[in-house]
């Protein structure tokens, strides 16, 4: 049986750092594919992969093998207005994990040559009666030799 590495959980991985940060930050964070429901309590996390960078290419015999990925983490973050009003604050923690100098992504799998906030988008839910806003920051970064 083959052992795949680690390092190419880039989902997994990169979701369970942003939980890890945002523990740092007194937010409770949770795996948005593993939560039933969004809850002003938690906020979901997920992370997809967007595919190479051009940029780093190491050449192995007759094939290029990339080293350099791109992909996109969501932060859902909802805010119930009869209970809580510090929904602008949720929002200003969540940017600063996301700051590249603050490190909080950096581990042994990867170094992280860039994030980058892309979206922020809210929309009210008379369901929950909250402010629901979904915040998505590219993440460039390299894979550990």
């Amino acid at each position: 049986m083959i052992e795949i590495p680690e390092s190419l959980k880039f989902e997994e991985n990169f979701e369970n750092l942003a939980i890890e940060g945002l523990a740092q930050v007194n937010l409770k964070g949770v795996n948005a594919r593993l939560s039933e429901e969004i809850t002003d309590s938690k906020i979901q996390v997920m992370f997809e992969n967007q595919g190479n960078l051009d940029e780093a290419v190491l050449m192995h015999g007759d094939y290029r093998k990339f080293t350099a990925y791109s992909g996109s983490i969501a932060f859902i973050v909802a805010t119930n207005r009869a209970n809580v009003r510090n929904h602008s604050d949720k929002l200003a923690k969540v940017r600063y994990l996301m700051l590249p100098e603050n490190e909080h992504l950096q581990n042994q799998y990867y170094q992280i040559l860039e994030t980058r906030e892309e979206s922020s988008t809210t929309e009210i839910s008379e369901e929950i009666n909250s402010d629901v806003t979904i915040m998505t920051f590219q993440v460039k970064y390299l894979l550990n030799a």
